[in-house]
């Protein structure tokens, strides 16, 4: 028995650590992340693929669990969406890709909200890395903070800014059906 204990603690050990963390595509995310003292939790993960090749695992951290996407848009709470990326994308890629997700899930506030999506588009360097993780995270009263590969870029204000964005992985068209499911924890 007292050979057994050991190894019984160990496995313990491993276990709980597994428990912590979710992995798609080789990639590992934590469970919760702590953002100004609110603690969010993993909705789910989804992968981002384009034709043949997988892009990024994007995973979705809320205060408020919810599997609804409309309600996960709505909410006007600390909320994350980090992007781990899987291979180098272009930054003009990128921005055509978040210009034709605006278009898809705000296409009739556009005009409204231009100015901060050329603001946001901005911030975004010419070419994201294999292996960088972007986060885009959600403060009520004080916007969507960009960062990319832990640096901060830049804040843009306005839920109804956050709600375009977010539309884009949840919202009715969104840039990948599979991926939104994913991340919804489906």
């Amino acid at each position: 028995m007292r050979r057994a204990l050991p190894l019984l603690v160990l496995f313990l050990f491993v276990a709980a650590g597994a428990a912590s963390a979710a992995e798609l595509a080789g990639v590992r995310v934590p469970d919760t992340v702590t953002v100004e003292g609110h603690t969010l939790r993993l909705q789910g993960l989804g992968l981002r693929k384009k034709f043949f090749f997988k892009v990024y695992v994007g995973a979705l951290y809320l205060t408020t669990p919810t599997s609804d996407g409309a309600a996960a848009i709505r909410a006007d709470e600390p909320k994350r969406i980090s992007m781990y990326f899987l291979r180098d994308v272009g930054g003009d890629k990128l921005r055509d890709a978040f210009e034709e997700g605006f278009f898809k899930a705000a296409q009739e506030r556009l005009d409204a909200l231009r100015a901060r999506i050329d603001r946001f588009l901005a911030l975004f360097p010419d070419e994201v890395e294999d292996g960088q993780v972007v986060t885009l995270t959600y403060l009520p009263g004080q916007g969507t903070e960009v960062a990319i590969a832990g640096q901060v870029k830049g804040v843009i204000e306005g839920k109804d800014f956050m709600e375009a964005l977010w539309g884009i992985w949840l919202g009715e068209v969104p840039a990948d059906s599979r991926l939104k499911k994913g991340m919804l924890g489906g």
